[in-house]
């Protein structure tokens, strides 16, 4: 259902294959084999996924089972951050870079300097600090940003220039989509924004 696509789209875009064990996994598991996959097999690049793991129901019937996910999900970060290097993580990004930004022009969240590339040292200095400090457990980069400065991870010079690039680019995604439209083809138009 989620996958399928109607005349208003998808419900939610969702990449089946991506799941423990990939495309030959089961599509759904316990919360203790979830646990399990992930503290014993999952590679370091899906603990990093974690990091952006949450509820898409708001359903009550389903108040219980995401409290015991997103439990599940702080237990295994706790216990498995530490193992993700700055270069694991950096030649992950590379890889996708080759993949993705085949196209003409410049693709604001997959290029380098782009959305990802933020968001991917941000979630790093997350897994490199939450053992320390377990409010940098969240999903959402911004607030990420700020618990980061918080905690005296990063300066405020380094959060305000990350904040107002990342924030120009996620305008920038959006004016694009509502124009159907997947990279940006004219190369000024980023550096008039960020003058």
């Amino acid at each position: 259902t989620l996958t399928t696509y109607t005349n208003k789209g998808f419900i939610y875009n969702v990449d089946v294959r991506l799941r423990p064990n990939g495309s030959k996994g089961v599509l759904v598991k316990n919360i203790l084999d979830y646990k399990n996959y992930y503290l014993k097999h999952a590679q370091n690049w899906e603990i990093q996924a974690l990091l952006k793991a949450r509820p898409v129901s708001i359903s009550s019937a389903f108040k219980h089972l995401t409290k015991e996910f997103m439990s599940m999900v702080k237990d295994v970060l706790l216990k498995r951050a530490n193992e993700i290097s700055w270069k694991e993580i950096s030649s992950m990004r590379e890889k996708i870079v080759k993949e993705l930004t085949q196209e003409k022009g410049i693709d604001i969240k997959f290029a380098p300097g782009g959305i990802e590339d933020i968001e991917f040292y941000i979630q790093w200095l997350q897994l490199k600090n939450i053992s320390k400090n377990t409010s940098l457990l969240v999903q959402n980069t911004m607030t990420a940003l700020n618990r980061l400065y918080k905690a005296s991870v990063i300066e405020l010079e380094f959060k305000n220039k990350i904040y107002k690039a990342y924030n120009y680019y996620r305008k920038v995604e959006t004016f694009l989509k509502l124009n159907d439209v997947h990279v940006l083809e004219d190369p000024e138009l980023i550096e008039i924004g960020t003058k």
